[in-house]
């Protein structure tokens, strides 16, 4: 009876539905959570009003919506989820609402949704992850990096088809944002070489990509010292794609960068009573252009 009140006062009311969203959207999302069907049904049918006024309104705001958003993706129940990915996808939907300047606030819980046991929580995550993908190759994009940060965090996920997924986003990343990405080497570097020893074919094949396309990056504002960390952890990898793969970065970054490398390393020492040394021949060039040789 509630819920039928709300619906009716909100067809009425416009402007209240507006106004309050807050407490509106709190009572949707746990008037969906209800395991009655009689009251799933009703929430259905108020969700759908709710969602026809606040696209027809100039008076909502988005960005009081997405903390309550945030606030729910960690929210486990399927009713839950659905009620809310299909928020993300209506108002992304709305030529008036730019919902990809706020996707860095909900990109991580759109990417947990993909391990979701339910498969149409799953597909119409995918399909809303696979949405703005499409957006970001055609948009001006200012946050890849806070972005980056949240694939880092989500590549090493024990779901085969999110790490699929967040490997397919780097690769795009690397090919749009470029150099932007620089400050996010190392720990991106973390993740995709491993994956180029997965077992799934699909991983390793993405992974190489990705790598490949890390590699192109100019070396120009890299950060040596953190990336050659990184490189140093992959080394000492039990599986030998990575270790190759790790040491082709290493001779790579010797080859344009070799005085801040043995610097970083401190070989001074290490190296006593060999020959040769930091000094030898070809000792920080520091050529321009990508350590794949691409300009």
């Amino acid at each position: 009876y509630a819920c039928e009140a709300l619906y009716n006062v909100a067809k009425v009311c416009h402007a209240a539905v507006t106004q309050h969203f807050a407490g509106v959207f709190d009572a949707l999302c746990r008037l969906s959570a209800d395991t009655d069907a009689n009251v799933q049904n009703a929430a259905h049918l108020l969700d759908r009003l709710v969602k026809d006024i606040v696209t027809d309104s100039e008076d909502f705001e988005v960005d009081v919506f997405i903390p309550l958003l945030r606030e729910r993706l960690q929210v486990a129940n399927p009713f839950v989820r659905q009620l809310l990915v299909g928020w993300i996808t209506v108002l992304d939907s709305a030529p008036d609402i730019d919902m990809l300047e706020f996707l860095p606030e909900f990109l991580d819980g759109l990417l947990n949704m993909l391990s979701d046991a339910n498969r149409e929580i799953r597909q119409t995550a995918d399909a809303a992850l696979g949405e703005f993908l499409d957006e970001i190759r055609t948009a001006t994009v200012s946050d890849y990096g806070r972005m980056a940060s949240i694939l880092v965090s989500r590549a090493d996920s024990a779901d085969e088809f999110t790490r699929l997924t967040v490997l397919t986003w780097m690769h795009e990343f690397v090919a749009l944002a470029r150099e932007q990405l620089h400050p996010h080497l190392a720990p991106l570097l973390s993740r995709v070489l491993p994956a180029m020893s997965a077992r799934e074919e699909r991983i390793r094949n993405i992974a190489l990509h990705t790598n490949a396309a890390l590699m192109g990056l100019k070396t120009e504002g890299m950060p040596i010292a953190e990336v050659v960390l990184a490189l140093q952890a992959q080394l000492r990898a039990a599986h030998e794609a990575t270790k190759l793969a790790a040491l082709e970065w290493t001779s790579a970054i010797l080859d344009r960068e070799q005085r801040a490398v043995l610097a970083i390393l401190d070989v001074d020492r290490a190296a006593e009573g060999a020959p040769g040394g930091a000094d030898e021949p070809g000792g920080g060039r520091g050529r321009e252009g990508g350590l794949n040789g691409a300009p």
